[in-house]
């Protein structure tokens, strides 16, 4: 059994991955997928490549993330003051 120096706490708020979200949403996995990579707070874990196995990229998103996407899409005038919706 593995011992870590850090407190294994649960996340403050709930996490999805993209299919998840794409279902619940009826939106595009590939499109979220897009839409999502490198936006803030989403959080991406990345496995390289090796001789043997392909590259795995996980992506969860955190639900307050999400809601702040989401919201900016479909009315864009929620944005903070100077900021523009990506397209």
């Amino acid at each position: 059994m593995r011992s870590s120096a850090v407190n294994s706490l649960p996340p403050a708020e709930d996490h999805f991955g993209i299919s998840e979200l794409a279902h619940k949403y009826r939106l595009s996995i590939t499109l979220l997928r897009r839409a999502l990579d490198g936006y803030p707070g989403v959080l991406t874990i990345e496995h390289p490549a090796t001789p043997e196995k392909r590259a795995y990229r996980v992506v969860r998103v955190p639900a307050s993330v999400f809601t702040r996407w989401y919201n900016s899409r479909v009315n864009p005038s929620t944005l903070p003051a100077g900021r523009k919706a990506a397209r």
